[in-house]
């Protein structure tokens, strides 16, 4: 799938994802492949369909991203979090545990990916994303990697 993507051949790509898709056993299973089609999304210029997809995998990953996030929500959320960190030391930080459970490095991923597309197209989603992706990080550890424009 990744290599039909990265040759421009779509129609196979719809097929491998869709055959990907159908045998997947659990959700686990299918998130390469979503991240795989937000991707494919985005290369063609598809960014609010590829947005929107990401925000449906990530619900289901249990990350809600509200459509419209108001500027004093946001505040507080960058201040809540800002105080969670604020006394850890930066040596700490720097020396973090990494994150291993791959559910949440795909959860970091997709998170990513909403970063990026929601700067292009939704700007609100962009500081949301950054926040959950520092408090995911407090919580299950450092996500050294993130590709979000290479098919890794």
């Amino acid at each position: 799938a990744k290599s039909a993507v990265a040759t421009g051949k779509t129609e196979l790509f719809r097929y491998i994802s869709h055959q990907i898709l159908h045998n997947a056993r659990c959700l686990e299973d299918k998130l390469n492949i979503y991240f795989s089609i937000l991707n494919s999304l985005s290369y063609a210029s598809k960014v609010a369909g590829s947005l929107d997809r990401c925000k449906d995998i990530l619900s289901q990953l249990g990350e809600n991203i509200p459509n419209d996030i108001s500027h004093e929500v946001m505040t507080n959320r960058i201040n809540q979090t800002w105080l969670s960190i604020e006394d850890i030391p930066e040596t700490e930080l720097a020396n973090y545990k990494l994150m291993t459970d791959k559910t949440q490095l795909m959860r970091m991923k997709f998170l990513g990916h909403l970063h990026i597309m929601g700067l292009i197209i939704r700007p609100t989603a962009s500081p949301f994303a950054i926040i959950r992706m520092i408090q995911l990080t407090i919580s299950q550890g450092k996500f050294v990697k993130i590709n979000l424009f290479i098919i890794n």
